[in-house]
């Protein structure tokens, strides 16, 4: 058989994907959970507007990755989206934003040789650099 080359777009689309999936499952499991606990005492408010605001963040980071590019647009991704999770400390969102961001950039580019958006402008020479640094 024939192979075709996966575009830069392939992996971000299945992080999509993955995280939509996901995100639908929550939301069932929290339907599930309100019609069990309907004749309970109210609980906390729940956050809608934040699985909202996480849904919209999945959705603009992929639209955003042909600018920002791969490293960029996922170091912002994960600092924005581990910030709607909940009250951290900026250091700890800072922190893991760049090892998950240096850990798919190593996985992806180094080891898979996957092609992802390099981005534009200084985005493209950002991911130059880090690409020019790695063995």
């Amino acid at each position: 058989g024939r192979y075709q080359v996966l575009g830069p777009s392939f992996w971000p689309r299945v992080i999509l994907i993955g995280l939509v999936a996901l995100s639908a499952v929550a939301i069932g499991q929290a339907l599930q959970r309100a019609a069990r606990s309907a004749a309970s005492p109210p609980g906390p408010p729940a956050h809608r507007g934040r699985l909202l605001l996480a849904i919209g963040c999945c959705f603009g980071y992929v639209a955003v990755l042909p600018w920002l590019g791969f490293t960029v647009g996922t170091f912002a991704f994960s600092a924005v989206f581990l910030g709607l999770l909940g009250p951290r400390r900026p250091s700890g969102i800072v922190g893991t934003s760049l090892l998950l961001t240096g850990s798919l950039f190593v996985l992806f580019i180094a080891i898979l040789n996957a092609p992802l958006p390099p981005g534009r402008g200084l985005f493209l020479a950002i991911t130059r650099f880090l690409t020019s640094v790695l063995p």
